[in-house]
């Protein structure tokens, strides 16, 4: 608290990560919305709620440490103040945050952090500085994190060409395949991807965000050129396109980066390498982490990519039907028949 009023002072209340399902639930009960910040629950109500709340009184001088997603909230007493906060990311908090991207998402807020580049960038700084011999015992603490979220990533992200889709839409067996040739989206190249233009050279890397839901784009989304034209840009993520949601001309849908994904993918060996290192000559037996255990496990899983492929690839096939609610052409994979035709 950098100013106070005399006799002025800050109250904080505070719910502990672990009870944040119950946080949400209660703050719903009473007609507000911890992640779209548009209430204050009186003292009163708050006092009933079926979990711990930390209070915390600031006074001028005072530094409060919010712990990561812990939900809160502040009042000012007794007179004016001026408060100066300072948003902190650090390695091993980094997992709350990326897991914490997907509830930010359903509320249509930016990301604003961008967990997923600073996981990016703060893994590459550290994998460099072991290349160049530092065994820093906290890059031990540090790099599992880290790993663990660029990893996971950049498999969301990578298109499986071996997924359980090709059972049900065989490489090649689109009307788009054969008319475009492989050089669409659409269609996948040799080594299993589809052909991937790189993101525009913006004066800020890593800057974009989803059309549609807000979200950071961190290296892959489809851009549409038609659109672009007409709103100056139009960028959507990968999660959106896997869902249904789009523009009207999916023919003209690109996928792109701004990382080439097999780049993405040397890097994450290197990453893995230089993890190894550590946990070989850094002498720390206590790591609760190994390298093959950062590596997320998608056995039978499909990744996001996957889905936003194929559902392009459905969408552009020629075979259209009305659709009696909005009374408009779609492709027919996106329609649902109704089997009581009598109704």
């Amino acid at each position: 608290l950098a100013y106070a009023d005399p006799g002025a002072y800050v109250l904080w209340f505070m719910v502990a990560r672990g009870d944040a399902d119950k946080a949400d639930a209660f703050w719903e009960q009473h007609g507000a919305s911890i992640g779209q910040e548009n209430s204050f629950v009186p003292l009163d109500v708050l006092a009933t709620a079926p979990f711990t709340v930390f209070a915390v009184v600031q006074r001028e001088g005072d530094m409060v440490l919010v712990p990561p997603c812990s939900a809160h909230q502040v009042i000012n007493k007794a007179g004016r103040n001026v408060k100066v906060s300072w948003n902190t990311m650090l390695a091993n908090s980094m997992p709350f945050s990326y897991q914490s991207i997907s509830r930010v998402r359903a509320l249509g807020k930016s990301e604003i952090y961008r967990a997923k580049t600073v996981a990016y960038y703060g893994l590459k700084r550290r994998t460099e500085a072991v290349e160049k011999g530092d065994r820093d015992a906290r890059l031990v603490d540090e790099f599992a994190p880290l790993l663990t979220i660029v990893s996971d990533a950049l498999a969301a992200e990578t298109v499986d060409s071996s997924s359980m889709f090709q059972q049900l839409i065989p490489l090649g067996s689109t009307a788009l395949d054969a008319k475009r040739n492989g050089a669409a989206c659409g269609s996948l190249a040799a080594n299993g991807e589809p052909a991937v233009a790189k993101l525009f050279e913006d004066a800020l890397p890593h800057t974009r965000t989803c059309n549609f839901c807000r979200c950071d784009i961190w290296n892959r989304a489809y851009h549409c050129f038609t659109c672009e034209k007409q709103d100056n840009d139009f960028d959507m993520c990968l999660e959106c396109v896997a869902e249904g949601r789009g523009c009207r001309h999916i023919a003209d849908l690109q996928l792109m980066e701004h990382i080439p994904q097999q780049e993405l993918m040397q890097f994450v060996d290197r990453a893995i390498a230089a993890y190894r290192t550590l946990l070989s000559e850094s002498g720390r037996t206590d790591a609760t982490w190994s390298a093959d255990e950062t590596i997320p496990k998608r056995d039978n899983q499909i990744s996001i990519a996957s889905l936003a492929h194929h559902r392009i690839r459905l969408d552009r096939e020629g075979d259209l039907s009305n659709c009696h609610q909005c009374k408009r052409k779609k492709p027919k994979s996106r329609l649902v028949a109704c089997t009581n035709q009598s109704v």
